[in-house]
């Protein structure tokens, strides 16, 4: 009995030596932050669509909401943070507060410009904006033709000056739900090979990040997936091809940070615009 009980604990032993030794094995692999064991400093990390004055609706958010949001959280003691500082925070130049939010805004809506912006300035809070480098292009010409749409790249500037938001890449044209090949998002299509997949998703990128060095004078270094499409492959060419530091997915979940962990494939919470402040952060906090 004795020998089974020993040879019981060594099993035991082993498996936990084996389960460390692969943890340590592919740490730095494009692998989810999410911890169930809730070990780390939290971060949360909410996405917003379009911003409205008055609609709400499940991908709208009134600006009054909006605000509530923001006041909640504030009253909770969360610290408002944008990618600048969870850069800085990775690479060991700062802390992160002990209840951090990180507001980001996608699809680069000019909402964000006439709404969130000078929300922001108010309040002295801060957060990202990704955008599609093909409707800043469509909206860059005469503005006043147009009610409405997309950010333009004098406003991504203006924004980006403002040290209020960061500017994130969301592809230059991959956000289609079906595209003209079917693909959605950065999807890697049935039967594509790994070359022709790395050269179409890095030529995307590349187009806006080129676009964004000759506007504002500064690329990007966070990506945002478009629908929350992502793949290890798709982490591996960001990461180690494009040199991106921060990727975003729709992965619904609190992220757990320390010393060491990924800042890829994070969590976000997609705000629902129908639904009240307290309402909707009771179910999340």
């Amino acid at each position: 009995m004795k020998k089974r009980r020993v040879g019981k604990l060594i099993a035991l032993f082993l498996g936990v030596f084996v389960t460390v030794f692969c943890c340590t094995l592919f740490e730095g692999q494009s692998l989810p932050v999410f911890s169930e064991t809730e070990d780390g400093t939290p971060l949360l990390i909410l996405s917003y669509g379009d911003i409205s004055s008055t609609e709400s609706n499940k991908s709208v958010v009134s600006l009054d909401t909006l605000k509530s949001d923001i006041e909640f959280l504030s009253e909770a003691g969360y610290v408002f943070i944008n990618s600048a500082d969870l850069i800085a925070y990775k690479q060991g130049r700062t802390t992160l507060p002990e209840k951090a939010v990180w507001l980001t805004f996608d699809d680069g809506f000019e909402s964000v410009y006439t709404l969130v912006y000078p929300l922001f300035q108010e309040k002295g809070i801060k957060g990202d904006v990704f955008v599609v480098g093909s409707y800043s292009d469509l909206y860059s010409g005469n503005l006043s033709e147009k009610q409405g749409g997309y950010l333009s790249y004098t406003q991504l500037k203006e924004l980006s000056d403002s040290g209020l938001f960061e500017i994130g890449n969301h592809t230059y044209a991959l956000h289609e739900k079906k595209g003209i090949d079917g693909r959605k998002g950065v999807k890697q299509l049935r039967g594509e090979d790994d070359e022709s997949y790395r050269k179409m998703l890095m030529e995307d990128i590349l187009t806006l990040q080129n676009r964004l060095n000759e506007t504002i004078y500064k690329d990007s270094r966070v990506f945002s997936y478009p629908f929350g499409v992502y793949t290890e492959f798709s982490e591996e060419i960001l990461r180690d091809d494009l040199g991106f530091l921060i990727t975003l997915t729709y992965d619904e979940g609190m992220n757990y940070l320390k010393e060491g962990s990924s800042l890829f494939a994070l969590h976000r919470y997609q705000r629902d615009g129908r639904k009240e402040t307290e309402t909707y952060f009771k179910k999340i906090l």
